[in-house]
Order: structure tokens, then C-alpha cells, then sequence
């Protein structure tokens, strides 16, 4: 999520609204655990959820063939990696077990098919993240809380607040 969350950011996470029962939707930073280490915490943007169909063409994010408009995305490469890029694809280098299953078992028609209880994030520094593309979906069990806001920054001209 660099540049909007930075390491070593404080940031305030709304655990309530997921014990309530209150889904992730798409756009929402959310919190979670790790699929292989419970132990990690990361932030990134809900793309999918549960029944989307998604893909990438040319850095560009698809969801049942229409386009996604996401002011928030950044490249900060004009390189295109035939994974990273135009997903899902062919992996260039090993993926994680998840990551593995989710191209082998939920890709119908050259899109990922997000799952039941499920759901696809991606960081919005795109070209640098490891996100569901590297680590395949996160459980819905997985997420921890939605990000409200950043409560400590080095930079209070980078303070950044979720949307309503």
C-alpha cells in the first residue's frame, strides 16, 4: 500500500464491523492475517469478491470484462511482466501453495473466479506488491478489520483517511 500507508505507519483498524458480520467490499483496505504465516499482518485493497470474475490486461484490472477505474493504482515501472501484468498467466518464477491452487482450480475462461468466503486484494503499488496474485485469495476468516485511518505519520501531508 506505499505510498498511501507507509512501513512504520500507526494505523486504526475497525475489527467490529467483521465480528458483526459486516462483509468487505470492493475498494475497502482491509487488515488480515497471512495465508502461510497467521502470525503477519498485511493491508491491502479488496479488488474481488466473492463470484467476480477478474483478470489483468496490461496492468489494467478487469472485472467481468469491464474495465475497473482505480484512481488509487500506481506503476511505477512501464515494464510489463507477463504474470505480474497480464494475470492470470503462466507463472514466471514460484508461487506460494494458495497462489497455486487458486490458478489451478479457479480460473474459468482466462479469469480468476473469486470463491465462496473468499476474497481478491491487490496493493495499490501494483508493480511492487504481494499480493492475491503471489499469495491467492484471503479467507474471509482472514481478515482481521477494515482500515479507517492512519493515526501517526512522520508526514502529516500523507495522513490518509478511508473513504465513507
Amino acid at each position: 500500500m506505499e505510498n498511501a500507508i507507509l512501513r512504520g505507519y500507526t494505523l486504526l483498524v475497525n475489527r467490529l464491523a467483521t465480528w458483526r458480520g459486516r462483509l468487505p467490499s470492493r475498494g475497502d483496505i482491509v487488515a488480515y492475517r497471512m495465508p502461510l504465516h497467521p502470525n503477519e499482518w498485511r493491508i491491502h485493497r479488496v479488488i474481488g469478491v466473492p463470484g467476480d470474475r477478474l483478470n489483468l490486461r496490461d496492468k489494467k484490472v478487469y472485472r467481468s470484462g469491464v474495465e475497473v477505474t482505480e484512481p488509487y493504482a500506481q506503476h511505477t515501472s512501464t515494464f510489463i511482466d507477463s504474470y505480474r501484468d497480464n494475470f492470470p498467466s503462466p507463472p514466471n518464477f514460484p508461487l506460494q501453495k494458495p497462489a497455486v491452487d487458486m490458478l489451478e482450480s479457479h480460473v474459468v475462461s482466462g479469469e480468476v473466479v473469486v470463491p465462496a468466503d473468499h476474497y481478491f486484494v491487490m496493493g495499490d503499488n501494483r508493480d511492487d506488491a504481494a499480493d492475491s496474485r503471489y499469495i491467492g485469495f484471503i479467507q474471509r476468516g482472514d481478515i482481521i478489520g477494515r482500515a479507517l485511518v492512519v493515526i501517526v505519520s512522520s508526514d502529516p501531508k500523507r495522513v490518509w483517511k478511508a473513504p465513507r
